[in-house]
């Protein structure tokens, strides 16, 4: 479901920009250990994207910006809460009694 953010026009992601995007994000984001990028890492992890996309056979437009990077690393925080408060509702709400021991 797309943001409430201003789009400008850009184009959205075909699945493979999706994808490759997601595979290069992923090795440099942890959203378990921090919520944000480095300043430093977003103009590369940025710059690696695009770089991809054209790399990619046949070459992909390379449409990748930072508010489609801030709006799927948000995206990966909410998905990570999320399933953390769900796996902790699924602790407390867990009745050992109910266990079949063999």
């Amino acid at each position: 479901m797309p943001g409430k953010q201003a789009r400008n026009n850009e184009p959205p992601l075909s699945r493979a920009q999706s994808q490759i995007a997601a595979k290069i994000l992923r090795q440099e984001f942890d959203p378990a250990t921090c919520t944000h990028f480095d300043d430093e890492s977003a103009p590369r992890l940025l710059a690696a994207v695009n770089a991809a996309f054209t790399a990619h056979d046949p070459p992909l437009p390379p449409t990748y910006s930072y508010r489609k990077m801030e709006d799927w690393r948000a995206n990966c925080v909410y998905r990570y809460k999320s399933r953390s408060r769900q796996y902790k509702r699924d602790l407390q709400s867990f009745d050992s009694s109910r266990v079949l021991r063999l």
